[in-house]
């Protein structure tokens, strides 16, 4: 029988990176860039995931990219790639 966590993951594909450390969760999407095309499917995506494990926020990586999105009580951080776990 799968838990809960892998059976949410095998559903709902739209969130990249999932990871647990010392029972904490985390939502992590990558994408190239965000832009017109993708904005919404990445957004969403992540936003899936914050709301499955009851997170408040989460984060994009891109190639060069920085932002906050605040959308329904989320905050949802856009990091370049390289930057990501520097702070």
């Amino acid at each position: 029988m799968l838990s809960p966590e892998k059976e949410w993951l095998m559903k709902y594909s739209e969130c990249n990176f999932i990871y647990k450390l010392n029972n904490d969760f985390s939502a992590i999407q990558v994408c190239f860039e965000i832009n017109g095309d993708n904005q919404a499917r990445e957004i969403n995506g992540l936003l899936a995931a914050l709301k499955f494990f009851n997170l408040k926020e989460g984060v994009i990586l891109t190639i060069d990219q920085t932002d906050l999105i605040l959308i329904d009580g989320y905050k949802i951080n856009v990091v370049p790639a390289y930057a990501f776990g520097l702070d």
